[in-house]
């Protein structure tokens, strides 16, 4: 459905003695269309950053 948005969370080690990193992806249907993936880098102590965006559209 139009403007529905899916989200998954993570978290990965990065070695002994250091925060937990992230990641975020999310699944957006834009329209009818349209899909576009976006997967975030989530450090500890830093804004999220897009890592990949990735957009799907369908050729009728």
């Amino acid at each position: 459905m139009r403007g529905d948005k899916f989200s998954a969370f993570g978290t990965y080690f990065t070695g002994p003695d250091t925060p937990r990193w992230g990641w975020r992806t999310e699944l957006e249907q834009v329209d009818d269309d349209n899909i576009v993936i976006t997967a975030y880098n989530v450090e500890p102590d830093s804004a999220d950053q897009i890592a990949t965006e990735t957009r799907y559209t369908r050729k009728v």
